[in-house]
């Protein structure tokens, strides 16, 4: 962090804007990994719980989607008579 302390503004900005943040999808599927092993395990163990939650998280599911599914718009697009 060091070495960066002398940086202009726009050295700086150079420097960053090239770096991606491509780790976002990797986190993403860890923390389902980790979700899905910890349902498996916790279905093992008391399989009356694991449906519980299982049920309260197909409630919160339920319903309309925040982002339509751009497959099924285009898919309604072609199916028009």
């Amino acid at each position: 962090m060091e070495e960066n302390a002398d940086l202009s503004d726009e050295e700086l900005l150079a420097e960053y804007s090239g770096r991606s943040s491509g780790s976002s999808g990797a986190v993403q599927a860890v923390v389902c990994i980790i979700l899905g092993a910890s349902l498996f395990a916790l279905n093992m163990l008391s399989p009356g719980l694991a449906e519980e939650l299982l049920s309260r998280f197909r409630k919160y599911s339920e319903g309309s989607p925040v982002c339509p599914d751009p497959i099924d718009l285009l898919m309604g697009f072609f199916d028009r008579p």
